[in-house]
């Protein structure tokens, strides 16, 4: 409801018809054919399941906006940034036509989309907390923005002097993602010198991506300087296509070490009988592959509602460090899973402890009393 309310709103008041235009929205009668379609879901449900409303409602749509504490944190300009590199290569040539100081016609559709886009980047970036995804609601109108102002810049109706300056900027937009394309050509050559599995693993993708990028963007650069303003935007549009499904096919040969299904498995093939207990971030693939229920000793974020209901709550839900350590001393088995920073920080209250299983950064430990037949190792940590 806020995000078309308040674009409609700030669009009408803009344009100097904000009470003529909320007199046409049929506020009431909207609100009751809104209800009518979803409100009998939230009625149902609230039913069923006491305390969903305030949960969802309060804890979800308002605590998300104002306790930074509540989710995910992050600056005041943090989606700037997540715009511009998100809408490549559109934004760098947006910014390219900008230099030439062009005046466009406010039309009544590129001010609501200009209205839409920006309520939607100013909202989410004052709310406390933030995710990339909140602001996808902007990416449509901003797309047609960004249409609209190369469209009047570079079609027919553009004036030669316009195209020719039009053809200039963007051939130089052209040029600087070349050389992107050049940089991710040879970031594969830094892979071993920066240590990194992923730049390893996804070579050949880096190697083809920049192949695509350079000559895609060459190609673009030699268009819009011979002033074949469309013959270079559709080269654009290819390029970024083709390099979109390259980056895709990356991110699938990436995503196995990403998982923790492995891990998982091993911890379940190591552990035995023992009690498991994530450590500050709930590990969602544990339980899957281990077929057991998993003790969370940290924040509860998205598993607050279910936690805060569960009659067993007390067994399976904790918050300190000394919660930690009284179920690690258990006479009962148990394994912890962690960060590494945090295994350096604890190991001294720990005491001895065996390492069953790793993962990037996780780690599964094990009291060293606890390991036994039903229990192997395979790393004694010093």
């Amino acid at each position: 409801l806020a995000l078309p309310t308040l674009s409609a709103v700030v669009f009408l008041w803009w344009q100097g018809e904000l009470r003529e235009g909320l007199k046409r929205l049929h506020i009431a009668r909207g609100l009751i054919v809104v209800a009518l379609v979803s409100g009998w879901w939230f009625v149902l449900l609230a039913m069923h399941e006491p305390g969903f409303l305030q949960f969802y409602f309060i804890g979800e749509h308002v605590r998300r906006f104002f306790d930074s504490t509540y989710s995910h944190g992050g600056a005041f300009y943090v989606y700037l940034p997540i715009l511009a590199a998100g809408m490549l290569p559109w934004s760098l040539v947006v910014a390219a036509l900008l230099a030439l100081g062009r005046k466009t016609a406010a039309k009544p559709a590129l001010v609501f989309c200009t209205v839409a886009a920006l309520t939607v980047v100013v909202f989410f970036s004052a709310a406390r907390n933030k995710l990339a995804p909140y602001i996808l609601p902007a990416i449509p109108p901003l797309a047609l923005v960004i249409a609209d102002f190369i469209a009047g810049c570079s079609g027919s109706a553009a004036s030669a002097g316009d195209r020719e300056r039009a053809s200039r900027m963007m051939s130089l937009a052209a040029l600087v993602l070349m050389a992107a394309g050049i940089g991710v050509f040879l970031l594969p050559l830094l892979a071993a010198r920066l240590a990194n599995p992923y730049l390893v693993l996804v070579r050949p993708c880096l190697t083809t991506l920049g192949l695509i990028l350079f000559a895609g963007t060459a190609i673009s650069a030699w268009a819009f300087r011979r002033q074949r303003l469309g013959f270079g935007i559709a080269a654009l549009v290819a390029t970024t296509a083709l390099g979109l499904v390259t980056a895709s096919y990356g991110r699938i040969e990436v995503e196995p070490m990403r998982s923790f299904a492995a891990f998982s498995r091993e911890v379940a093939a190591r552990a035995g009988d023992a009690q498991i207990v994530c450590y500050g971030r709930y590990v969602h693939a544990m339980p899957f592959y281990t077929r057991r229920r998993v003790i969370l000793v940290g924040p509860l974020s998205e598993l607050r509602f279910g936690a805060e209901r569960a009659l067993d709550a007390s067994a399976y839900f904790f918050d300190s460090d000394a919660a930690l350590l009284r179920l690690w001393h258990q006479p009962h088995t148990t394994v912890v899973i962690l960060d590494q920073s945090d295994y350096a920080r604890l190991k001294p209250l720990l005491g001895p402890a065996r390492i069953i299983a790793r993962a990037r950064d996780k780690l599964a430990i094990m009291r060293v009393d606890g390991a036994g037949p039903n229990n192997p190792s395979r790393t004694l940590d010093p």
